[in-house]
């Protein structure tokens, strides 16, 4: 279960921030 966590990351890194929190308000709006 690491595996997912690590890859996680990656993509927080891969991304910015603001495109991240925009995602996570639209998981949140539905």
């Amino acid at each position: 279960m690491y595996t997912g966590r690590i890859v996680f990351s990656q993509l927080i890194d891969f991304m910015p921030v603001w495109d991240f929190r925009r995602c996570v308000r639209r998981y949140r709006g539905d």
